[in-house]
């Protein structure tokens, strides 16, 4: 059976525990735990339950405080509460507290609780289709947007695509349970440049001095792209990620607000030291420099996500993000020839200097229709360069 129908039964008493095993095997996909810290811990050691069943009455942990944990650590998992305590008053609370779908009496037929388990299953697999439209749509569409803002600005842009890698790797070595979330919000993250002055936006870029007021702006960036998309549905989360972006670990920067620590959306956090890394390794640090720049700042640092970005399997993904990483060989090819998913080893650039397309992108139809209009218009500086093999530094997002 697929790890899609996996059931988890927490109850203290080994009879009901036996019971269940015997006269639900074969049918169900089952793990068995005697108490609510047991059954945490099979969770908390990768365990993706569809349907958890809990006894209310245990000692230490009673159920509903159990499935309430379980519904931070598995949001998708359909809760059951299963006891003998039938008074309203625990209803209540194993409802609000658990969100549970359905309050069961003890005692309960084998029949009345396999039908309560394959109703709960057909609900998982509803909520679990739900979820995965929901996120093919919204990173569609977020993706057909950040596609249009690297048109209008591929210098600007082109940072989420170098740092997309780093962003996935360190959420997924951090157990985020919302990694869709995160790298929607990396694809997003510098929407807010939209409503600065193109000059000193370049100017930034570049590291050329900028005044007070402008940095200020700059800053601000963060809020003007939450505003941008907090009312499109399902965005909330996101919207709040690319709010605290630039939030220190200690609570000091923007936005100012209490909101500090793990208060922080993690999310934030990991781009607070992926959008630091990129910066000081576009700017010429060593890997070296740039890492060390992080522990000597701890208060505007995640120190967790400072660990995770010590590792040694981040090196190969921060080395990427350096101008001098050498990538794959080159080869050189004519327009006529880009097909989607070439990757660019050096920006497309006008007869006259004008930057297209930036360096290191990941080619799309958009892409290439874009360099065939400018090289019939303004003409493009021929051959180009690209990545002869198709791992320089690709944008990768999986679903989860």
């Amino acid at each position: 059976m697929s790890n899609n129908t996996l059931i988890l039964m927490v109850d203290d008493e080994p009879n009901i525990l036996q019971g269940m095993r015997r006269n639900l095997r074969g049918q169900f996909n089952l793990n068995f735990a005697s108490s609510a810290e047991e059954g945490l811990s099979l969770i908390e050691a990768g365990n993706n339950y569809a349907v958890i069943v809990s006894d209310y009455n245990m000692p230490g942990m009673n159920g509903s405080q159990f499935l309430a944990q379980c519904a931070k650590r598995l949001p998708n998992a359909v809760r059951v509460m299963l006891t003998g305590q039938s008074d309203m008053g625990t209803a209540l609370a194993a409802i609000n507290e658990g969100a549970i779908f359905r309050f069961l009496n003890k005692p309960c037929t084998p029949d009345h609780l396999g039908q309560t388990l394959n109703i709960a299953l057909r609900q998982h697999e509803l909520l679990m289709v739900e979820k995965q439209l929901l996120e093919e749509t919204l990173l569609g569409t977020i993706t057909v947007l950040s596609n249009i803002l690297r048109l209008l600005d591929p210098v600007v842009f082109s940072r989420t695509q170098l740092r997309q890698n780093a962003v996935e790797r360190l959420a997924k070595s951090m157990r985020a349970t919302d990694v869709w979330e995160i790298m929607t919000a990396s694809l997003l993250a510098d929407i807010g440049l939209a409503t600065v002055p193109s000059d000193l936006v370049e100017r930034d870029n570049f590291h050329e001095p900028v005044t007070p007021q402008e940095e200020s702006l700059l800053r601000h960036t963060s809020e003007f792209g939450c505003k941008l998309i907090c009312d499109i549905p399902k965005m909330g989360n996101v919207a709040q990620i690319i709010l605290y972006q630039n939030k220190n670990y200690d609570g000091s920067g923007v936005p100012q607000s209490d909101v500090k620590e793990r208060g922080i959306p993690l999310g934030a956090r990991i781009l607070r030291v992926v959008n630091q890394m990129t910066r000081r390794l576009q700017s010429g640090d060593s890997l070296n420099q740039a890492l060390e720049n992080l522990r000597e700042n701890p208060g505007y640092f995640d120190p967790l996500v400072i660990e995770c970005a010590r590792q040694k399997s981040m090196e190969e993904v921060w080395q990427a993000l350096s101008p001098e990483y050498p990538g794959p060989y080159v080869r050189s090819t004519p327009i006529a020839d880009l097909r989607p998913g070439d990757i660019l080893r050096s920006p497309v650039s006008t007869k006259d200097g004008q930057t297209i397309v930036a360096a290191r992108q990941t080619l799309s139809e958009v892409h290439i229709q874009k360099i065939r209009h400018h090289a019939q218009t303004l003409g493009i500086q021929e051959p180009l360069e690209l990545a002869a093999e198709t791992n320089l530094n690709p944008i990768l997002v999986e679903q989860t």
